[in-house]
């Protein structure tokens, strides 16, 4: 598989890390790929290349979506909600469900929105 891109805009040190990226195949298919890189640089201190890794991620994707979506059957055939919260963050995703929970303080919004 070939794969051209242009690595400088990614291999400044406040950019260096993972990130995805699709490659399309010749006979269509798309693989996706976990990338990493990390700039090179010489003794002057200008940057002279990356160091990096492709780690093909489709089957891991493929994998979690189907776990997702079984989740998301399970949760719905047991008619429970879900909040999914994220403390780092401080944000939750609520699932429709979930907003309708008694008690919710995020049902009033719920129910603005619900003629809309």
């Amino acid at each position: 598989m070939a794969i051209s891109v242009t690595c400088a805009p990614r291999c400044w040190p406040e950019s260096r890390g993972r990130s995805s990226a699709a490659a399309s195949l010749p006979d269509g298919n798309i693989r996706w790929l976990l990338c990493q890189s990390t700039p090179e640089f010489d003794a002057q201190g200008h940057l002279v290349g990356c160091i990096g890794t492709l780690i093909d991620s489709t089957a891991t994707r493929e994998t979690l979506r189907a776990s997702e979506e079984r989740f998301r059957l399970a949760a719905e055939r047991a008619r429970v909600g879900v909040l999914d919260y994220d403390v780092a963050a401080d944000r939750g995703l609520w699932s429709p469900r979930a907003l309708l929970a008694p008690g919710n303080p995020c049902r009033r919004i719920h129910n603005a929105c619900a003629g809309l």
